[in-house]
Formats: structure tokens, C-alpha cells, sequence
């Protein structure tokens, strides 16, 4: 999956990408290397000649493909709406307790 925007709040195409085992391509700004990390391959989202590269080496190096595949589905777990509940109902209760 190739993602190269230049604004972006967060990366959610990367998240769900990487969940379905697709190895990324994205943009180094905003928010999209926070959420890669080092799951995802990097290119500059206004350069042509870096996202074709990118897309390139994503294409022609089976073991690149494979080892973000597996770095991806890891690292989705991060991202997950589960994981996000708790952490939000956390902060909620610690918000309550420290009120009472």
C-alpha cells in the first residue's frame, strides 16, 4: 500500500494496511512515521523519483516485503479499537478518581 500524503492528522490507511498483513509505503512527515515506525517504508511525499523508489524496492525485495508484513501485523496491534477503549476508560477513571 502506498500512502504518501504530506498532511496528515493520523495514519489510520496505515494502521488498517498493516492489520491485513500489506506491506506500506509512506510519506516522512506529519504524523505517518509515528505510526509505521519500523513497520512501514519511508519516502518523501513531494520527491517522485522517492516514491518510486520506494515503490520500487517494495516490489523487488521479497525479503523487505516480508519482514514489514510481519513488523506490520505487530505493530497494528498498537492501533486496535480494543486497545484504544482501554486506554480512553483508564484515563477516564483516573480523571474520576482524582476528582473524588
Amino acid at each position: 500500500m502506498a500512502f504518501v500524503s504530506y498532511f496528515e492528522g493520523f495514519g489510520i490507511p496505515i494502521a488498517e494496511a498493516m492489520q491485513a498483513g500489506c506491506p506500506v509505503l509512506c510519506g516522512d512527515k506529519t504524523s505517518l512515521p509515528e505510526v509505521g515506525g519500523d513497520a512501514a517504508l519511508y519516502c518523501d511525499p513531494f520527491d517522485i523519483n522517492s516514491i518510486a523508489e520506494g515503490l520500487n524496492e517494495l516490489d523487488s525485495n521479497e525479503i523487505l516485503r516480508s519482514d514489514l508484513i510481519k513488523k506490520g501485523l505487530e505493530r497494528s496491534k498498537l492501533f486496535s479499537w480494543n486497545f484504544t477503549a482501554e486506554k480512553i476508560w483508564t484515563q477516564i477513571e483516573r480523571i474520576l478518581t482524582d476528582k473524588s
